[in-house]
């Protein structure tokens, strides 16, 4: 996994998913890990089942042409 903001790279995630019995629970907004939750507004969350790395720019251009963000 890999979150990006404003076009730029803040996350990664490259180790192997938790099992649900795990039971940590992640929530748009919110981390449970990290204890804390978002302070601020999301205008919208994208989420592929797939890697769109090489669709990013696109995607990003996509977003801007409704938005007007940049």
């Amino acid at each position: 996994n890999t979150l990006y903001q404003d076009g730029t790279q803040v996350g990664n995630n490259s180790g192997s998913p938790k099992s649900r019995s795990a039971k940590l629970n992640t929530y748009i907004g919110a981390s449970q890990i990290l204890g804390g939750y978002l302070n601020g507004q999301i205008q919208e969350l994208i989420a592929y089942p797939s890697n769109q790395s090489t669709n990013r720019a696109a995607i990003e251009s996509n977003i801007n042409t409704y938005y007007n963000i940049y």
